[in-house]
């Protein structure tokens, strides 16, 4: 009996390692940019503010005057709805459209969503 391996087996063998070497060089290339970095001390720099002079939210990194986060008076925050015990969905759509961000009459769906669901 032969115990040598099929030719075309060989052959498919050799071109799945051929195509790893691309991703096993990016890898290396990756391995290499971080080790020069930690052993140089490599850090990402902070962003300063600008230099308008303008009060700038350190928190957030924007200027005070368009901080959302800090400042709600500037984009108050949405009604929420919570849960519709009828759809089985948080903030549905179908029970409050003002939710959807769709033109025209809403589309329901041509099928009973509660008799798919149970």
């Amino acid at each position: 009996m032969s115990t040598s391996i099929d030719p075309r087996a060989r052959t498919g063998l050799v071109r799945s390692v051929i195509r790893g070497v691309p991703t096993l060089l990016v890898l290396a290339a990756f391995g290499a940019a971080a080790w020069w970095g930690h052993t140089t001390g490599w850090s990402l720099a902070k962003p300063l503010p600008p230099a308008s002079g303008e009060p700038w939210c350190t928190a957030h990194n924007v200027p005070e005057g368009i901080c959302v986060e800090c400042n709600p008076a500037l984009m108050p925050r949405a009604k929420s709805y919570g849960w519709c015990t009828l759809h089985g969905v948080s903030e549905c759509p179908t029970c409050h459209p003002e939710l959807s961000q769709a033109r025209g009459e809403p589309r329901l769906p041509k099928y009973d969503t509660v008799a798919a669901m149970k």
